[in-house]
């Protein structure tokens, strides 16, 4: 019989995964220390959606879970629109985890070897630009624990 992980287990499993990649980048396994950074911070997103019934499978639906935790409406498809949005938006407060995942992305770039579309190598950070980094990723997943 298998059994379905908890939302504190799967926020555990976030922790072990981000510890994980701390101690790749540490040792100057940046590729896969970013991969196990990005995969901590999708961990305990999914974790979160779940427990609130919403769906995170792919990186488009983490973006839908960003959204909704940020309490703001996806961007539209229009810039036009988009555009006329940001200045009725000006007062309202920043998204935060809208900001932090893109740091997380960051690592998920990081952890390939070659772009997107297969055409040229991933450009690296620095080595210090791996650990500074940490931290907001770590912010991440603390927010994202806070909510259950």
């Amino acid at each position: 019989m298998t059994t379905t992980p908890t939302y504190s287990e799967s926020i555990d499993t976030a922790y072990a995964l981000l510890a994980e990649g701390e101690r790749q980048i540490a040792a100057g396994q940046h590729r896969e220390g970013s991969a196990s950074v990005y995969q901590a911070a999708f961990t305990a997103l999914r974790a979160v959606a779940k427990s609130r019934g919403w769906i995170c499978e792919t990186y488009e639906d983490a973006h839908d879970v960003i959204y909704r935790l940020d309490g703001v409406e996806p961007p539209p498809e229009s810039v036009v629109e988009m555009i006329k949005r940001a200045f009725e938006t000006v007062d309202d407060p920043l998204p935060v985890y809208s900001l932090l995942f893109t740091t997380v992305y960051c690592f998920k770039h990081h952890s390939r070897t070659k772009s997107p579309d297969g055409s040229l190598p991933t450009t690296f950070w620095e080595p210090e630009d791996y650990i500074k980094s940490l931290p907001l990723v770590r912010k991440f997943i603390d927010l994202l624990a806070s909510e259950e």
